[in-house]
């Protein structure tokens, strides 16, 4: 399956923290995330399916009953397409109503907010994508050849994956705290992570880069619970890294890991 991560319902990019009677937010935050589920942007199996169709049909529906009959005309909707066709809609039905039984009881408010909190446990949940590929300059690196070319980078609010874009198998997970600074250019965008006694650094080439950046510095803000700047002050803070810095930044790298390795040794 192709993920399409172009088309948004609500094109959000950032999740921020919210309050559970924020009844605005957590509206929109279902939306979003129930169109995601349904378009294969965050990928389920069907035991979650049926866990995600039980609270989804509360969500929206006022009295949800456990009645074929109420079911029948309702349930395709929100079944993702490459779940759908794997049973009869009879057969469907018959899984769903002792999880509803189960599940009954929510107001819209709160199964919503329950929908949230169950999906946050999905690694490909609350993300925002970009197709990336690795770049020859990365061939020093201990990753090169273990991972394809093809990439996607992944923006969580807590951390940033990198994956597959094939399958989305995910290949690492940085903590916004283990990246220490990133760069952009016209073709690529730079990335820097570890600690203060040893980096690795990354080069993705992309064209995206600059809004690439401007999420990494929202979430990383938020992480340290600072001010998040305007998109403009971001892109112009980042468009002033010339590929010159970002040569001379890769051999202080270079140098203090080549140090650390001989101290080792």
């Amino acid at each position: 399956r192709q993920m399409c991560i172009r088309d948004r319902y609500f094109r959000l990019k950032i999740y921020y923290t919210y309050r559970e009677t924020d009844e605005g937010t957590v509206d929109v935050y279902y939306k979003q995330l129930k169109y995601d589920i349904l378009n294969d942007r965050i990928p389920i199996d069907e035991k979650e399916a049926i866990v995600l169709v039980s609270v989804m049909l509360q969500a929206d529906y006022p009295e949800v009953r456990d009645d074929p009959n109420f079911l029948s005309a309702k349930v395709k909707q929100f079944i993702p397409y490459y779940l759908w066709n794997n049973y009869p809609e009879q057969i469907w039905i018959q899984k769903l109503l002792p999880i509803i039984r189960e599940t009954k009881g929510h107001t819209q408010l709160s199964a919503k907010n329950a929908f949230y909190e169950y999906l946050r446990k999905n690694p490909y949940a609350l993300a925002e994508y970009y197709f990336v590929r690795s770049s020859t300059r990365n061939q020093q690196s201990d990753f090169w050849g273990k991972w394809p070319r093809d990439l996607l980078l992944a923006f969580k609010p807590l951390e940033m994956l990198i994956c597959s874009a094939k399958d989305r198998e995910i290949l690492a997970i940085f903590p916004y705290r283990r990246i220490l600074s990133w760069g952009i250019s016209t073709e690529f965008f730079v990335l820097v992570t570890g600690d203060i006694h040893f980096q690795d650094k990354y080069y993705f080439e992309s064209t995206q880069g600059k809004y690439i950046v401007f999420i990494l510095q929202a979430y990383t803000c938020m992480a340290m619970m600072k001010p998040i700047p305007d998109q403009v002050t971001i892109l112009t803070r980042s468009t002033k890294q010339s590929e010159g810095s970002m040569r001379v930044a890769t051999k202080k790298i270079e140098a203090r890991n080549a140090t650390i390795f001989k101290k080792r040794k």
